[in-house]
């Protein structure tokens, strides 16, 4: 046997890892084998001192020194989008407009019916109107998200808003409508 084989096998002899017929080689070899011999009882002698000798103990403040040298964390911090200033404010204004105009049409429309024909008949355009103000509700609210999209900002805020208002339009037409007169 040669020593490389040799070494190999008293490697896979420490691990354990060595079948049988191949250990009692290797024990034959080493019987004749001086050098071989060295090397496998210094392996020996290393492998008891290991297993032997104490486990160190880790000093009490190893967490602490560890946690000291450790970078910081760094904290969350809330970035405002770049170049929202005039474009914001003039997002903001838009969307007033739009919903005063929507709603200066939906007075102007009902006032002129509620004069027209005072009762039943204004329940009656009313109810028709229900849909018609749904449809204007669901078109406002789908440009609020696309324009507010635009400039990179989350857009559902503005939408619901845009839907809420719409609905409480809606509902307050709806009510005045049907509300009986004595």
């Amino acid at each position: 046997m040669r020593h490389r084989t040799a070494r190999r096998l008293m490697s896979l002899a420490m691990d354990r890892r060595i079948s049988r017929e191949e250990e009692s080689r290797l024990l034959a070899h080493v019987e004749r084998c001086p050098r071989c011999r060295q090397t496998w009882a210094a392996m020996l002698r290393a492998e008891r001192m290991l297993r032997e000798a104490p486990s160190p103990e880790p000093p009490e403040t190893l967490v602490r020194d560890i946690l000291a040298r450790l970078p910081e964390r760094r904290r969350a911090v809330a970035v405002v989008a770049p170049g929202w200033g005039w474009a914001g404010a003039l997002m903001g204004l838009a969307t007033a407009l739009l919903t005063l105009l929507v709603l200066a049409a939906v007075l102007v429309l009902a006032y002129g019916v509620w004069a027209q024909a005072p009762g039943q008949a204004v329940a009656a355009w009313i109810g028709s109107l229900r849909g018609g103000i749904q449809a204007l509700v669901r078109a406002a609210t789908a440009l609020a998200r696309a324009l507010w999209g635009a400039f990179g900002v989350g857009g559902v805020a503005l939408a619901t808003g845009l839907a809420l208002a719409g609905a409480a339009f809606w509902l307050v037409f709806w009510r005045l409508g049907t509300r009986r007169r004595r």
